[in-house]
């Protein structure tokens, strides 16, 4: 598993800063390795036959926390993606129901709002703050271009 974890992640990372000419600098090049990575771990590591599969908690929160600290890579990439000619708009927002995670955020926020509970609304805000994460990245994801006055600093070579 692991061979084939790592031949995916030469091969992705190879295609992507070959075929770019030139376009990645030092730190997109340094963010492009870290998204791979974690992608490619996802598949092999955390994604299963029946749902996730991490050997034990541990792994799986090193995973998840991996996931969570990547989150400035990932918007490097997202933000140099449409500098490029004929970027696409993200297609995770027509496959994901919205609605669905919708109700589901509206009726945790109703709870938490009504609990005396410590315990069940600190479950409850991270079940919040979790969708936030979901519906964040697909609504990242729809946007066509980024915001102005938000670029990159460090902007790619072209």
């Amino acid at each position: 598993m692991k061979e084939l974890k790592d031949r995916d992640i030469v091969s992705i990372r190879s295609m992507l800063i070959d075929k770019s000419d030139g376009f990645f600098g030092p730190s997109e090049e340094d963010s492009l390795r870290c998204v791979v990575r974690l992608v490619a771990t996802f598949k092999y590591s955390l994604l299963g036959a029946n749902g996730f599969s991490c050997v034990d908690d541990v792994e799986l929160q090193y995973n998840i926390e991996s996931i969570f600290s990547a989150i400035d890579n990932y918007v490097i990439l997202w933000r140099g993606y449409y500098l490029v000619d004929g970027a696409l708009n993200g297609s995770m927002y027509d496959t994901v129901s919205i609605n669905f995670l919708r109700k589901e955020f509206d009726g945790k926020y109703e709870a938490l709002c009504s609990t005396s509970d410590f315990v069940y609304g600190y479950r409850l805000l991270l079940d919040l703050y979790g969708i936030l994460i979901i519906v964040g990245g697909l609504c990242y994801n729809q946007m066509q271009r980024p915001v102005k006055g938000s670029e990159p600093t460090d902007e790619p070579k072209k």
